[in-house]
């Protein structure tokens, strides 16, 4: 948030590395993404809006960086007017551009019914207003004192902010959970960090403490980049299911079966469907609204026929099968 009445240079400084710190884990997750781009074609605006997201949170932390610089020459113990906006208002835009990911990822669960929709941007707006409200009170906390205007908005914005998180990170979480545990443990990782930090800054700003404490002031202050690095695990998590996907896929090209031939059991190997793994799985990755139940029975694997259709394109090799004798 800047150096300002209540913030001292130490906090300060403490942020500038976290941010430092959370910015060197965005670079790489940034370049995972960048690199798998050009294996794919289209989607160009979602391509645009990472590229926006992780822009603001560059500019994040070069604000971040320049505030600290500038502490050590200047002598006014807070930040510039410019510093005090742009620190609280590129917070809350980030989490609100991430929080508009998910949103947009439970309309696609919800079958795109945008009336289950309503509510999460009613959230959302309810969280998006005050939040940049903080920008306001931060400039003209350096002329009088709005402590108690700006613990109020902070306390609307985090709030708001939590509701919504839980209310999606549940329609998600329901959806996969014991269906793929790949599935459940990117889920799980994208979904945990901004909540939260949420919880120790409402506990923390307005249960132990306030706002002006400094553990507040900071995880309030990593809440933007909690958001970005929830995104960016979200969709190089993706990735990362796919190649799981296509490995598996490959060993269970060949499947051995069971069948009978003139009444004497013998065993077949069979091309199997792999196709129709990836397929479903695909389809719950982009969050296509199917139940459990329907997603464990269509990631099932079935083998060909051996009709006489397909049976010039189909190789089965036969191989005896022999019981085992029992031990006299």
């Amino acid at each position: 948030m800047g150096r300002t009445r209540w913030s001292n240079q130490k906090v300060a400084i403490i942020g500038g590395m976290v941010h430092c710190i959370l910015q060197g884990v965005l670079v790489p997750l940034l370049i995972d993404f960048l690199a798998s781009l050009r294996l794919k074609k289209g989607r160009w605006p979602f391509k645009l809006y990472v590229a926006f997201v992780n822009a603001l949170v560059l500019g994040q932390t070069i604000v971040q960086l320049y505030d600290i610089v500038d502490s050590f020459d200047s002598e006014s113990r807070v930040s510039r007017p410019a510093v005090l906006v742009l620190t609280p208002v590129l917070n809350v835009t980030i989490s609100a551009s991430v929080q508009l990911f998910f949103i947009f990822r439970c309309w696609k669960i919800y079958t795109q019914r945008v009336v289950f929709v309503l509510p999460l941007l009613a959230l959302w707006f309810t969280a998006l207003i005050p939040g940049l409200l903080l920008g306001y009170y931060m400039v003209e906390s350096v002329k009088r004192d709005l402590l108690q205007p700006a613990s109020i908005a902070l306390g609307i914005w985090t709030f708001s902010s939590l509701t919504l998180e839980l209310c999606v990170t549940t329609s998600s979480l329901v959806r996969y959970n014991n269906v793929f545990k790949t599935i459940w443990q990117v889920t799980w990782v994208s979904a945990a960090l901004p909540p939260i930090l949420v919880i120790i800054a409402v506990i923390n700003g307005y249960i132990v403490h306030n706002i002006r404490h400094p553990i507040t002031v900071v995880t309030v202050d990593m809440t933007g980049k909690a958001y970005a690095l929830s995104l960016m695990i979200t969709i190089v998590g993706r990735g990362h299911i796919r190649a799981q996907l296509e490995k598996s896929n490959a060993r269970s090209e060949l499947a051995p079966v069971l069948t009978r031939a003139n009444d004497t059991p013998t065993a077949a190997l069979a091309h199997t469907e792999s196709n129709s793994v990836e397929l479903r799985a695909l389809k719950t990755l982009h969050l296509s609204g199917l139940s459990k139940s329907q997603v464990l029975q269509n990631a099932l694997v079935f083998t060909k026929s051996s009709s006489q259709n397909n049976l010039a394109n189909q190789q089965y090799e036969y191989l005896p099968y022999t019981t085992p004798s029992k031990p006299e």
